[in-house]
C-alpha cells in the first residue's frame, strides 16, 4: 500500500462521513445525479470532440511530439469531455439543492433519521469511489508510466476492473496505451513521424475516438496537412 492507497481510502472515508450526515435521500439523488452527468458527458464528447477539431486550429507541438499533429484529435477529445461536464455538473448543483430541501423534512422526523443517516454513509461510500474514479481517470491517463501510479493496487484497480464504468471507458484508456507506444516508437527513432500520425489515427478510429469520416474532412480542411497516407487508414473503415 503507498501514498495513493491511503489517499483513495481516506477520500472515500470524508464522502462516506458527508454521506451519513446529508441523509439517504440527498446522497442517493446526488450519486445517480453524478452517474448520470458522467455517461451523458462521456457520450456526447465525441460529436462535440469532432466539432471542435474542425473548428478550432489545431496544436504544434515541440520536443518530442513535434510533428504529432494527429494528437490533436485526442486532446480535442478530452476537453470535450471536460467542458460538458463542467456544464452538466453546474446544472446538477442547482437540482441538487431541492433533494436537500426534502432531506431536511426527514431529519426533522427522529425515527427516520438514523436509518437515514446510515443508508447516506453506505451512499457516500459510492460516490467517493466515484469521485476517486473520474479523478484517476484524469490522472492515470497522461502519467499511466508513473511508478507511483503502477506500483498502486487501488489505482489498477479503481481505473481498469470497476464494473460497468471501466468498460465505458476502455476504448480511451486502450487507445491512450497504444499512443503512448508509438509515441515510444517516435521517441526511440523506430518509425518515422509519418507513420506515427498514421498509428495514432488508426488507433483512434479503431477505439471509436473518432470517425473515418471526421478524419477524412479535417484532410479537406489541411488540419492534418503534411500526413500522408490517410487515405488508406480511412478506406479500412468506410
Amino acid at each position: 500500500m503507498n501514498v495513493f492507497d491511503i489517499g483513495i481510502i481516506l477520500f472515500i472515508a470524508i464522502f462516506a462521513i458527508a454521506g451519513a450526515k446529508q441523509g439517504l435521500i440527498k446522497s442517493a439523488i446526488s450519486l445517480v445525479g453524478i452517474i448520470a452527468v458522467f455517461l451523458i458527458a462521456f457520450y456526447l464528447k465525441n460529436p462535440f470532440g469532432n466539432f471542435l477539431c474542425k473548428y478550432l486550429p489545431f496544436f504544434k507541438f515541440t520536443g518530442e511530439l513535434e510533428g504529432l499533429v494527429s494528437i490533436n484529435i485526442l486532446i480535442y477529445q478530452l476537453l470535450a469531455f471536460i467542458i460538458i461536464l463542467v456544464l452538466l455538473l453546474s446544472i446538477y448543483g442547482i437540482l441538487t439543492s431541492v433533494s436537500g430541501l426534502i432531506q431536511k423534512l426527514v431529519n426533522a422526523t427522529i425515527i427516520l433519521k438514523l436509518p437515514s443517516a446510515i443508508g447516506g454513509f453506505i451512499v457516500g461510500i459510492l460516490e467517493g469511489y466515484l469521485f476517486v474514479f473520474l479523478i484517476l481517470l484524469f490522472l492515470v491517463l497522461p502519467f499511466q508510466n508513473f511508478k507511483m501510479f503502477t506500483d498502486s493496487s487501488l489505482v489498477n484497480t479503481v481505473v481498469y476492473k470497476t464494473p460497468i464504468l471501466s468498460s465505458t471507458t476502455s476504448n480511451v484508456t486502450n487507445s491512450i496505451k497504444d499512443i503512448y507506444e508509438v509515441s515510444d516508437k517516435v521517441v526511440n527513432k523506430k518509425i518515422s513521424t509519418n507513420e506515427a500520425n498514421l498509428e495514432i489515427i488508426d488507433t483512434m478510429i479503431k477505439y471509436d475516438i473518432t470517425t473515418a469520416h471526421t478524419v477524412e474532412q479535417l484532410v479537406i480542411l489541411d488540419k492534418l496537412d503534411g500526413v500522408t497516407g490517410i487515405d488508406k487508414i480511412i478506406a479500412k473503415y468506410k
